[in-house]
């Protein structure tokens, strides 16, 4: 597979992530949480819009992660994938992974501490930061790795 085709493969899933997000947080989690309801009673009808709310400004540093992989795939596409513009997009990624998980730990601490959470869900919620600490984590590594890339790449463009 040559780097066009592999960018617009690239382009192709990235597109399919940000609509399925969209269905996701704006169809699928609405009905469940109204579902949730429906089946706990009506005293939990107070927790659907702070939840609802949380959802969709989680959802915020995801799109921008989507943005900046976007950039990535075009690096790609021109066949500069170890570039210093990529360094970056990976490092900015890993910074809203990290504000991502903050927003859910902090989130779920302050839902929990007003009684709008339940135990089972808070952890299921630290399970989930973890995952995204880890991507946080490779990431910043793979930044790391292509900035080096593009440093003995643009060294060696500068030797005959």
């Amino acid at each position: 597979m040559n780097q066009k085709n592999l960018a617009k493969y690239l382009q192709v899933i990235t597109v399919g992530v940000a609509i399925a997000g969209l269905i996701i947080c704006f169809g699928v989690v609405p009905i469940l949480g109204k579902e949730l309801i429906g089946q706990k009673g009506e005293g939990y009808m107070d927790w659907y819009l702070p939840w609802m709310i949380l959802c969709w400004v989680l959802a915020v540093p995801c799109y921008l992660v989507l943005y900046h992989f976007w950039g990535v795939t075009k690096e790609i596409k021109k066949d500069n994938s170890f570039s210093s513009e990529n360094a970056i997009h990976l490092k900015k990624i890993s910074h809203l992974f990290i504000a991502d998980i903050f927003l859910l730990v902090v989130g779920n601490i302050v839902y929990l501490a007003l009684g709008w959470n339940q135990l089972g869900c808070f952890i299921m919620c630290m399970i989930i930061a973890c995952a995204g600490l880890v991507l946080s984590v490779l990431s910043a590594a793979l930044s790391h790795l292509v900035y080096k890339a593009a440093a003995l790449k643009e060294e060696n463009d500068l030797t005959i």
